[in-house]
């Protein structure tokens, strides 16, 4: 997602996953909305709500750069910590469809984060010369 001029990408990784966790009620994500959505139940406000939202975009944007830097040596990308730190009403000054963007970013992070996806080589009556016997 853009904000401010620079691109930010959020990726759920292992280190993200432990991170977004520990932001959850009991360290479990599988609580998650109760961070993420105003109820009677939870008493959240709508800021605390959109906090809890910056903290865990925060969290998958650390854990993409951590493995960009960790993969390539010499190589980085924005880290929205940096952005919030230096001004942490950031998020206050752009259009609410930036916000919903931040949102959708999110979701999306933490949903390709969880699909798992398992690579076969085709058998070897299928034309594969790497299976056993050819």
């Amino acid at each position: 997602m853009k904000l401010n001029g620079k691109e930010y990408t959020l990726e759920m990784t292992l280190a993200g996953y432990f991170a977004v966790s520990a932001l959850c009620p009991g360290g479990d994500m599988g609580r998650i909305a109760e961070i993420t959505t105003q109820t009677a139940a939870n008493g959240l406000t709508a800021e605390e709500v959109v906090k809890n939202e910056i903290a865990l975009a925060i969290a998958l944007n650390d854990a993409y750069v951590n493995r960009i830097e960790a993969e390539h040596p010499g190589r980085t990308a924005p880290r929205l910590s940096a952005l919030f730190e230096a001004d942490p009403d950031v998020l206050k000054y752009q259009s609410f469809a930036t916000f919903k963007q931040l949102e959708g970013e999110l979701v999306k992070a933490i949903t390709e984060g969880n699909r798992a996806e398992i690579e076969v080589e085709p058998p070897a009556e299928q034309g594969n010369p790497t299976a056993a016997g050819q």
